[in-house]
């Protein structure tokens, strides 16, 4: 089943956006979409890591699911 999306309108400063470019470029990411998506769910697993009293056990585990998408 596919699941709904919502559209929104995001503004970034120049160096956040370059930043977010070299990402897409280096990890050929296809889509500006695809990146920014990407960036976005691995900060919300990190913070959620970090919420974790285990979060230092968790460290290079987190490190290591980042590292394995794209």
């Amino acid at each position: 089943m596919q699941q709904d999306s919502v559209r929104k309108t995001l503004y970034f400063n120049e160096n956040l956006w370059n930043q977010i470019e070299d990402i897409r470029f280096d990890q050929r990411i296809k889509t500006e979409a695809d990146v920014i998506r990407m960036l976005v769910e691995a900060g919300i697993y990190l913070l959620q890591l970090k919420s974790d009293p285990m979060f230092d056990q968790y460290e290079q585990a987190a490190v290591d699911r980042f590292n394995s998408q794209g």
